[in-house]
């Protein structure tokens, strides 16, 4: 996600897969086998942080409570330590060493036609739960390439405003403050509060706005002769699944 809520991003294809396993977790951690969800990760997390900004290089120093990371590395450190499985299976572009938020869009907008055990699709965001996950790309010229799309973690059920609008508790990493943010103005990084979003007559998310002093973003992908919901957004959970 950009430093500035006027910038637009573009994502690259989707290009390789392979499993990111350079994440070394300390031995309290709760493990895969824990009934912990992604949200309860994310807030023991930002329960640790001290210092934290928003970029795309990553540094986490956990004795200095150091969380320096863009909104897919947060992601992907805590997915990768709840659901190891399910992150392997989100791909990785050649040239990088983890998924970024674009993989993420796509791999989970395709799962609507192919699933996989452990995710499972959500149509309306009326339905999002604790623990989803909601990512988006635009394809849009950008000036900063290192900025795709955004991901972020659902920390309760969507809040309906109007017919067409819901406000969202998020936890994500961002340089754009959010409504209700726990963060003070003017600074970056890992953090929780809220996101609106306007949705279709169907239910499906089809614009964000980051705070109530941003734009809503309603941009289609290029590639659709016409703006159409879920053009770029994919809402996606992972739930328990029952041992096969």
């Amino acid at each position: 996600m950009p430093q500035s809520d006027r910038n637009p991003y573009r994502s690259n294809g989707l290009l390789a897969r392979r499993p990111f396993s350079d994440v070394h977790l300390e031995d309290s951690d709760p493990g895969p086998n824990s009934t912990e969800n992604l949200a309860d990760a994310a807030q023991r997390l930002l329960s640790k942080v001290r210092e934290t900004h928003y970029q795309h290089k990553g540094h986490i120093d956990k004795v200095a409570g150091a969380y320096d990371m863009d909104c897919s590395e947060f992601v992907d450190y805590l997915l990768k330590r709840v659901a190891p499985e399910q992150f392997s299976q989100i791909p990785v572009e050649p040239g990088h060493v983890r998924p970024r938020a674009a993989m993420y869009f796509q791999f989970l907008n395709r799962l609507r036609q192919q699933p996989l055990l452990g995710w499972q699709a959500v149509y309306q965001l009326g339905d999002a739960q604790r623990g989803d996950i909601i990512a988006w790309e635009l394809h849009a010229s950008t000036e900063d390439p290192g900025d795709t799309s955004h991901v972020v973690i659902v920390t309760s059920t969507p809040v309906l405003e109007t017919k067409d609008l819901y406000a969202v508790k998020v936890y994500d990493s961002s340089g754009i403050l959010h409504d209700n943010d726990c963060r003070p103005e003017h600074t970056s990084g890992v953090r929780r509060g809220v996101i609106r979003f306007r949705i279709s007559q169907s239910g499906e998310p089809i614009a964000f706005q980051f705070n109530s002093r941003a734009n809503f973003h309603t941009e289609p992908r290029w590639e659709c002769p016409k703006p159409r919901p879920l053009s770029f957004f994919s809402l996606l959970t992972r739930r328990p699944m029952p041992p096969v």
